[in-house]
């Protein structure tokens, strides 16, 4: 991961499907949720369906 990577960045990376994202971010809700906090969000946003990118970027 690099700064600024999304979870649909990582998806493809890792699984070769950006579609898979979620999987990611279900597995990792608790992280992910923690370090929205901890940047000062109230919760890590993510856009179903109508954006092709995770409000949801990981710091580095």
């Amino acid at each position: 991961m690099a700064a600024g990577d999304t979870l649909w960045d990582i998806a493809q990376q890792t699984f070769g499907n950006l579609l898979r994202w979620g999987e990611i971010y279900t597995l990792n809700q608790q992280l992910i949720e923690s370090a929205a906090r901890r940047n000062g969000y109230a919760e890590a946003t993510t856009v179903m369906g109508s954006s092709p990118e995770p409000a949801c970027h990981c710091q580095g």
